[in-house]
């Protein structure tokens, strides 16, 4: 096969062996769709299909689909299903109606039709991908809305494009295109399974349209279209997501992980032609008479929004787009150095020699963390926002991924020979996987453990960050919650002669393995004989653990934040930590997305009636004994002794589903399911009278900060670092320690004072304004960063 490199010669090899499953390229129109699906039908084994969907009558369009659907965001479900399943079976299929595709040829004076040889091509091109069984990648930016129909009838793959809102209204304004919630509200269907989320949105779509607002009325477009993506996003986060800004900052990096998950070979042919279509070579911007061309700088292109649009039109596409855009974006993706700010997606750290050898301005920070969310996993990640967005060059390595973020890269398992490779994604969690099932092992060895505690956790990990270029390369390696991802025996290569910052979420890096000790003090000299284990031998596991965590403390410059009070206090009594550097930084919130909301609409569609009052409850895992569910059951029942006959109460609960409870008569339950949208969280906090938090021992909650950032005042215990955050009788209320009764009457007069109290909300988002930005806290880290940077140059 002569002029075929050795890569191709490898992609043939391998084309006898690929998916089936159909790619569906899709997102709203201007995100780079086009762009997208040219660059992954590359292989020889993909047959791309432009649009089906869309209403331009093209003769090869209406070749394979062979009528216009009435809307041209045609919501397909199974109640509308019938003529669309029998078009799309044609199109999976390559079969061609040459006899309904020549219906739209144009024909000119002489009798011949000037697209017919064309179309002639088009029939022997998709006649020839049936008989070779090759796989549909269908381009169609109008399938976004039916994308769940897609999945189900032909198993297929989405591949969901997100693009800036102000670079989609740009580059609407300059073709001269208009958009709005017309094409979606006019579909029964679609309002039924997809309703708009904000209902003043609909009322601001008819103002801005007898303005002749088109910047105003397509940013509403925007957010309708991006809000079923989350909502997608939240119900299916196996399929692919991409942001327009990450592909085109580094298409081949990012082209080759989209090649990874989809099973296609990425070739060096395959790279030559995207670097071909997306290089500095060409041009900056698309010409207005070629709209759908796709070779482009695409680096460049991510910031021409900026220059297009005057700063009022932004601040208006933002304030209206804001409660889905920060879904997607963050507030560096909003500023005028946008780029710059997050420029490192797939940051190469240089080689570098042991100590630090760089001025505070130029630090690598490189943040390691078993997960990107849960509540020590999402303070880690809000924390790597914040420093990207005061312009930190922040990197954050973790175990399991669930946020679509490409600055957050998955450490995989096993060590190999040579750099450890870090990955995009790993939707089959194998880091949490293996930890879990170590940690079961581990747990069988102990048959007396009591029952209701949370996960003990050892010092081994499969995960060799010795191995990792970027841990190497960092000059500050930031801990997080980091049980099963750092190996103590193998990590000391990696972090000795750095600077090495651990920020606690809870009590495990100066334990033998508990992270909350329900009392127990044994963490204070060596643990052993542990209540966590049920175990009376003094060489257990949480002994041996100590002592390995000894040894390695030893030969680090270790550095300790927490962020209570609390947990500082308990860090510097620890046998472990004795005598270290302890700070104390308060976790940041995105205070923008965590803030009181307009909740008329949610009561109504929850069924809550004004007159019911609401008291939220939210935890991952009811059935863990240090959550406190069981003191809330016992507490329901007196206060119902102090509330009038005539008030009603709902219980709201957030996570996996609580046990079974039988609360008052006055009481009803209503279980939300476990939320991952934070403006959906955001919106429940709001509604709520109060948040119960009856923990029995916790460190700084996100949840508490969260309710105080929407204007909700909360009630829990005063134990570890909850009375840090509840001003008693002003902003909530502290109930003395695992008292049901002063918990009942704690939740008695906050339900009463919060419609008595008008200035009550308001303290609650004052305290939250400053006490948890997140700007403060990733400034106060770079302070930190800064400062210990600083000490250690001038002590080599």
């Amino acid at each position: 096969m002569p002029g075929m490199s050795c890569d191709d010669r490898r992609a043939g090899m391998n084309e006898s062996v690929t998916p089936a499953k159909p790619i569906i390229v899709t997102g709203s129109h201007r995100s780079g769709t086009t762009w997208a699906g040219k660059m992954l039908a590359l292989p020889s084994q993909v047959q791309y299909v432009q649009e089906p969907l869309n209403h331009n009558d093209h003769p090869v369009r209406r070749g394979l689909f062979r009528f216009t659907p009435p809307h041209w965001y045609q919501y397909i479900c199974a109640d509308n299903e019938q003529q669309y399943l029998a078009e799309f079976r044609r199109v999976f299929a390559f079969r061609f109606d040459i006899a309904n595709a020549l219906t739209y040829v144009p024909v000119d004076e002489t009798g011949y039709g000037e697209d017919e040889l064309k179309l002639i091509e088009a029939y022997a091109g998709f006649a020839n991908a049936s008989l070779q069984r090759k796989i549909p990648l269908i381009k169609d930016p109008f399938t976004v809305v039916s994308l769940p129909w897609f999945a189900q009838r032909f198993d297929a793959r989405p591949v969901v494009l997100i693009r800036h809102p102000a670079a989609f209204v740009s580059s609407l304004l300059r073709l001269g295109w208009k958009h709005g919630l017309d094409e979606y509200t006019a579909q029964p269907l679609l309002m039924r399974d997809y309703p708009v989320e904000d209902d003043h949105d609909l009322e601001l779509q008819e103002r801005y349209k007898r303005d002749g607002n088109d910047a105003a009325t397509a940013a509403l477009g925007w957010k309708y279209l991006h809000s079923v993506i989350a909502r997608h996003r939240d119900s299916h986060p196996d399929w692919i997501y991409v942001r327009h800004e990450d592909l085109s900052r580094d298409p081949e990096a990012e082209f080759s992980n989209l090649y990874q998950r989809l099973g296609l070979p990425y070739t060096e042919r395959v790279r030559a032609a995207i670097q071909a279509h997306s290089g500095a070579q060409n041009p900056r911007e698309l010409t207005d008479n070629k709209p759908h061309a796709i070779r482009l700088d695409s680096a460049a292109n991510i910031k021409n929004w900026q220059r297009r649009l005057d700063p009022a039109t932004v601040d208006l596409i933002r304030e209206l787009t804001d409660d889905v855009a920060s879904r997607f974006y963050s507030e560096a993706d909003w500023s005028a150095d946008a780029v710059s700010a997050v420029n490192s997606v797939h940051p190469v750290a240089a080689p570098r020699t042991a100590g630090v050898s760089v001025g505070p301005g130029r630090k690598k920070i490189v943040i390691v963390s078993m997960s990107d969310s849960g509540g020590a996993g999402t303070a880690a990640w809000r924390l790597h926002r914040g420093l990207l967005a005061a312009g930190q060059e922040s990197t954050m390595l973790v175990g399991t991924k669930k946020r679509q973020d490409p600055t957050v890269r998955v450490l995989p398992l096993g060590a190999g020979e040579g750099d450890v490779a870090l990955l995009d994604a790993d939707p089959a969690n194998a880091v949490w996987q293996h930890a879990a099932e170590r940690w079961r092992q581990n747990m069988a060895e102990y048959p007396n453990r009591p029952a209701g505690l949370e996960t003990f956790t050892d010092s081994r990990s499969a995960i060799r960050l010795d191995r990792v270029r970027e841990v190497r390369g960092a000059d500050i390696v930031n801990l997080h919650w980091v049980a099963g991802v750092v190996d103590l025996p193998t990590v000391a290569p990696a972090l000795t002669g750095k600077l090495v910052v651990w920020t606690l979420h809870d009590l495990n890096a100066f334990t033998g393995g508990c992270h909350y000790t329900a009392g127990c003090t044994k963490y204070r000299d060596a643990c052993g004989s542990c209540p966590a284990l049920g175990s009376a031998r003094e060489d257990d596991l949480s002994r041996r653990t100590w002592s390995e965590r000894e040894t390695l403390y030893r030969e680090l410059d270790l550095h300790v934040v927490t962020p209570s009070a609390w947990l500082a206090n308990e860090a510097c009594g620890s046998g472990l930590l004795q005598g270290r550097d302890v700070r104390h930084i308060r976790n940041g919130h995105p205070l923008d997305v965590f803030k009181p909301r307009d909740t008329r609409a949610l009561r109504q569609k929850l069924q809550i009636a004004d007159s019911e009052r609401v008291i939220l409850f939210g935890a991952d895992a009811v059935s863990n004994l240090r959550k406190g569910f069981a003191l809330l059951e016992q507490a329901l029942p007196h206060l119902a002794e102090r509330l009038r006959p005539d008030e009603r109460v709902v219980l709201l609960t957030m996570g996996r589903k609580p046990v079974a409870l039988n609360p008052p008569a006055s009481f009803r339950v209503q279980h939300l399911g476990s939320l991952a949208d934070e403006n959906r969280i955001a919106a429940v906090y709001s509604l709520a009278d109060l948040f119960v938090i009856p923990s029995l021992e916790d460190n700084l909650p996100n949840t508490i900060a969260e309710a105080h950032a929407c204007g909700t005042p909360a009630v829990g215990f005063a134990i570890g670092g909850i009375p840090e955050m509840i001003e008693h009788q002003r902003t909530g209320y502290l109930a003395k320690a695992f008292e049901v009764q002063d918990l009942a009457a704690g939740l008695a007069w906050t339900l009463a004072a919060v419609r008595s109290d008008a200035e009550m909300r308001q303290r609650c988002r004052a305290h939250a304004e400053r006490d948890y930005d997140q700007a403060r806290q990733a400034g106060e880290y770079a302070a930190l960063f800064d400062e210990l940077v600083e000490r250690s140059v001038s002590t080599v």
